[in-house]
């Protein structure tokens, strides 16, 4: 764990129960939101340390007001590391907290007011849960209009998610990255187990490679209510790169899935080719995202190009896609986005308005 940290305001002595992980790099319109979402939590044994990655705007000054007003929180600034080394920044945080429990709250998301009295009524009577999460609305920063409610859940929550037996819950993880990051809590314990926050080279996010070492050490507790809210940019990464880190989530996952000892990996019931059928559908799918991003960002032979990938594609027939692919190359053409029309169809969106 790096220690390249300079500690500005801490002021709390006691042991929490929750330690609350903010990294966060100039977001000084959402910081104050975020950290009052924490300070209206219906339980309070808690302790915020926020992970600025020096940033240039007013986000620092805001926080180290909230941190003299309140002992519970803590302003660490540090030099720039940057998106893709944002597993230092979690683990410089995690050096200092103190807390049984580890939860992460990005400076630019908000959390329901009843967050983590739910978690700790499920961590405090079940032992043997290492993680608990729930589900998220995923709501744009423009409109503040609701984009998805993830995950989605049909009438009876998937056995798997449970993660019992150990390492179960992969069959669902391997395909798709269903645990919203915003709503993680883990029990302290087992994180320092698996080494801290894990990381994948080239990928920003830490909570997939986090999330599935976590699986080989204990169940997993899905509460099936709305726990946080995740805000959606036009300028997400995961909107700028979506084809690069989908490759890198991919890639990732076959070296996990290798890695496993034979006797886990023959408790499984998913093998390489269903994971290959999927992720053929996959990059089909994600090639028509990426394009829909770049016709709002004007990149028009970009997103062309991506439609021509999404078409030609040999992931099975999904005709929808196709033709959604087949459109998006026309509008590219044309120099338009897809996002009127869909509104025009009363459908959501990607962009704002």
């Amino acid at each position: 764990m790096t220690k390249n940290v300079r500690k500005i305001v801490r002021k709390s002595s006691d042991m929490p129960i929750f330690s609350i992980l903010v990294p966060t790099y100039n977001h000084e319109k959402f910081i104050g939101d975020c950290i009052q979402s924490v300070l209206s939590q219906t339980f309070s044994d808690w302790e915020m340390i926020i992970l600025d990655d020096g940033s240039t705007d007013n986000t620092g000054s805001i926080a180290k007001a909230r941190a003299e007003s309140d002992p519970r929180i803590i302003y660490v600034q540090q030099p720039n590391k940057g998106i893709f080394r944002l597993y230092e920044t979690n683990n410089s945080g995690l050096e200092i907290s103190k807390g049984n429990y580890i939860s992460i709250l990005e400076g630019d998301d908000l959390w329901a007011k009843d967050k983590l009295q739910k978690q700790f009524e499920v961590l405090e009577n079940n032992p043997g849960v290492v993680l608990c999460f729930g589900k998220v609305n995923a709501f744009s920063s423009e409109t503040g209009q609701v984009h998805t409610v993830l995950p989605i859940v049909g009438r009876e929550v998937p056995a798997t998610w449970s993660n019992d037996p150990a390492v179960s819950i992969l069959n669902a993880l391997f395909l798709d990255n269903f645990i919203p990051s915003v709503t993680i809590t883990i029990r302290r314990s087992a994180l320092l187990e698996i080494g801290g926050f894990q990381s994948i080279e080239g990928y920003p996010a830490t909570d997939l490679p986090t999330t599935l070492k976590l699986a080989t050490q204990g169940q997993f507790y899905f509460i099936n209510e709305i726990l946080a809210n995740y805000r959606m940019q036009s300028n997400q990464i995961t909107k700028t790169y979506t084809i690069q880190l989908l490759e890198k989530r991919i890639q990732y996952v076959y070296r996990f899935f290798d890695s496993l000892s034979p006797e886990l990996r023959s408790s499984l019931t998913i093998d390489k080719k269903t994971m290959d059928r999927h992720f053929r559908k996959t990059r089909l799918i994600t090639y028509v995202v990426s394009g829909r991003h770049k016709l709002i960002r004007r990149e028009f032979t970009d997103a062309r190009s991506d439609f021509v990938k999404a078409v030609i594609s040999p992931a099975g027939i999904l005709p929808l896609w196709r033709i959604s692919a087949a459109a998006g190359w026309l509008l590219g053409l044309f120099h338009m986005d897809m996002e009127k029309l869909l509104k025009a169809a009363g459908r959501t969106g990607y962009k704002a308005g």
